[in-house]
């Protein structure tokens, strides 16, 4: 594996599922994009254009409007399947779902899927402290997509976290908090060292490039994608104390097919 980051403080599995298990329990009091209207439509304009029979969304979580949203935008969708831990997957069952929705309890790790998807979207759902399982699920991602298939995958970055870092230093409003947390650039870390942020890892551009390139996905798009709408700076401003328009939350938005 190229350029491997060490885990240094490695959760194990139960562990993981269990601190996730809680936050969906609770109410997923945390930042949420899966829901955003822009986000959606972004989406399904993409998949719009594509095969889009069979789709698999990695790490649904317990919100369930994503999947809904596609099986009643596009008729011609026949199964979205949608995996995350067992404690996570119950609750999304019990939502009001579209007939052509599948949940199934799965490790992103083990999808045991070859070759049997024309989509997978993945939504912030790669982003463990450990870059090896990251590795380890975009592959898995890989293989459940038909040859020809499409992976479509939002990403946090620490460019995201640096920058918003560097913009409340500047103005001195580091007391608002979300940056002064997230990063520490006074600890004189390099870029490279500050990836990995509360137990989860923000990757670079060309980390991302990297091990992308190293599942045998082809790349075709890595964008900028903006989380601007009133939704997302209500969040910003509840969750991360900002309280500026102009000061958001960027992803990056990929393309890539097998």
């Amino acid at each position: 594996m190229k350029w491997l980051i060490p885990n240094n403080n490695e959760i194990n599995d139960n562990e993981t599922i269990a601190h996730w298990s809680e936050i969906h329990k609770s109410g997923y009091n945390i930042w949420s994009i899966s829901e955003d209207d822009k986000l959606l439509n972004k989406l399904l304009t993409v998949i719009s254009t594509i095969l889009h029979k069979r789709i698999l969304v990695i790490g649904c979580g317990s919100k369930i409007r994503l999947q809904n949203f596609l099986c009643n935008a596009l008729e011609t969708i026949e199964r979205i399947v949608c995996t995350d831990f067992a404690n996570v997957i119950s609750l999304a069952r019990k939502g009001e779902n579209h007939p052509n929705i599948e949940y199934r309890e799965m490790d992103s790790r083990f999808l045991n899927y070859e070759n049997h998807f024309d989509v997978v979207i993945n939504i912030n759902a790669i982003l463990s402290q450990s870059d090896e399982q990251n590795r380890q699920i975009l592959l898995s991602c890989q293989k459940a997509l038909k040859k020809g298939g499409v992976f479509l995958g939002l990403f946090p970055t620490i460019i995201c976290n640096i920058e918003i870092y560097c913009l409340e230093k500047r103005y001195n409003r580091l007391k608002r908090g979300f940056a002064k947390q997230a990063v520490n650039l006074d600890q004189n870390n390099d870029l490279l060292s500050i990836m990995v942020q509360n137990n989860q890892l923000f990757y670079t551009p060309l980390y991302l490039r990297c091990i992308i390139k190293e599942s045998l996905l082809k790349l075709h798009t890595l964008e900028l994608f903006f989380c601007e709408s009133d939704d997302f700076y209500t969040q910003a401003k509840k969750l991360l104390l900002i309280n500026d328009r102009d000061v958001l939350i960027y992803e990056f938005f990929v393309i890539a097919t097998k």
